[in-house]
């Protein structure tokens, strides 16, 4: 837990934290600098601040990536920012949250039945409950079946069907199967 140093303002976090760590321990006024110049240039980098401050990359790079230092920068970034920093999912899901706890407030006084199932159905539906029954979906499920097949197989049962029901039907059956094709899937007979 960081604690205060002598100095005002000072942040100390122990070196038992941390001990094989180079870096600071304390945060001195030029740290806080160090802090402000980096939170008001965010795409600001080492190098820059460095120079800006008079030391090392290396040196600034250790006093950034402090524990003491790190502390420091997420407290200030959560005080400027707080929710502007959270995610879009962390967002809408928070949100989410307080809309159903007011919805379950609501819900208890409200007497009109319409609204009430208004409320279920939207709720279930968003939950992907709606349309199911006993978990499973309703409705109509199309299956297609899609069968490939070579020249010759196709030519063996071209000719197994006409001598089954003969040409003429044959012909007439391939001719609606051909018309009933995208174009270009479906060769005519003998022309392939």
């Amino acid at each position: 837990m960081p604690k205060l140093d002598h100095q005002p303002g000072a942040l100390e976090v122990p070196r038992e934290a941390a001990p094989h760590l180079p870096g600071i321990r304390i945060m001195s006024p030029t740290h806080d600098a160090i802090l402000e110049a980096i939170l008001a240039n965010p795409g600001i980098n080492l190098g820059e601040i460095a120079a800006h401050f008079h030391v090392t990359p290396s040196w600034m790079s250790c006093i950034v990536h402090s524990d003491c230092f790190q502390v420091r920068l997420a407290e200030a970034r959560n005080e400027l920012y707080g929710d502007l920093r959270l995610t879009v999912k962390d967002r809408v899901t928070a949100l989410a949250h307080r809309s159903l706890a007011r919805l379950a407030e609501k819900i208890e006084v409200e007497n009109d039945m319409s609204r009430i199932t208004d409320v279920a159905e939207m709720t279930l539906k968003s939950m992907g409950f709606q349309g199911q029954t006993n978990g499973r979906p309703t409705g109509s499920i199309t299956q297609n079946n899609f069968f490939t097949a070579d020249k010759e197989a196709l030519a063996v049962a071209r000719r197994s069907m006409m001598r089954i029901v003969g040409e003429g039907e044959a012909r007439d059956a391939i001719d609606d199967a051909i018309d009933l094709a995208p174009a270009g899937d479906s060769p005519r007979p003998g022309n392939s």
